[in-house]
């Protein structure tokens, strides 16, 4: 199973726009999951049932450092987004709307 360290939603903009409008929710996983183990941890941590999960190995970036600028590469990563029937949802993901008219008060 998932160790929930290496179960961590992703956060962004895109991810939250696409949990709002398609129901797909985007978690980083560690880089020995598959879709099946990723399937039984979203049933034990969040009682959902996903429709179809994606998978996409991310490689780690390439970083020059120290005087000589040796290259130094970036941990790998693994990114699964699961899509969710219409009726189920994560509640890591609801975001408020905040009221954007705000009273500014100017000067006299």
């Amino acid at each position: 199973m998932l160790k929930r360290s290496r179960f961590q939603p992703i956060l962004t903009e895109k991810t939250l726009k696409l949990a709002k409008t398609q129901n797909q929710y985007t978690f980083s996983v560690g880089t020995r999951e598959t879709k099946y183990s990723v399937r039984q941890a979203l049933k034990e941590a969040f009682n959902v049932n996903p429709v179809d999960i994606q998978i996409a190995n991310i490689q780690g970036k390439a970083k020059k450092r120290g005087a000589k600028k040796s290259l130094v590469w970036g941990s790998d990563l693994k990114k699964a987004v699961v899509k969710l029937p219409e009726k189920e949802k994560i509640d890591l993901f609801e975001t408020e709307e905040k009221n954007k008219k705000s009273k500014v008060k100017g000067k006299k």
